[in-house]
């Protein structure tokens, strides 16, 4: 880790034409304090946006981020997951880890770590 607490091994998972980067939800929620939302609103509520972008005019070459944003909260969205390609991803693929997380998280709820 820098000063900054920055990441320095990041994993890329290799899919078709790309590579995916997945932070994950539960690793945002264990950096953020929670206390007064959880205290306001008892549970956590997210919103998810997907969608694809291109890096430049220039190049093929797109983005898919996966953003998420607690509900009713000022936080600015966090990054849960990013897809880089020549074209869009296969949507399993890129999905998946994400869609476990959701099912892990429904299933056995959020406990903090620490």
């Amino acid at each position: 880790k820098t000063l900054l607490n920055t990441v320095r091994n990041i994993q890329l998972i290799q899919i078709d034409d790309g590579e995916i980067w997945y932070k994950g939800i539960i690793f945002n929620l264990d950096s953020m304090n929670l206390n007064d939302y959880l205290e306001r609103f008892n549970k956590i509520v997210i919103d998810i946006n997907i969608d694809g972008l291109p890096i430049s005019k220039s190049s093929s070459s797109k983005f898919w981020p996966i953003l998420g944003r607690l509900v009713w909260s000022k936080n600015e969205p966090f990054i849960i997951s990013i897809y880089k390609g020549n074209k869009d991803p296969n949507i399993q693929d890129f999905l998946h880890s994400f869609v476990r997380e959701i099912e892990y998280l429904q299933e056995n709820g959020y406990i903090r770590n620490g």
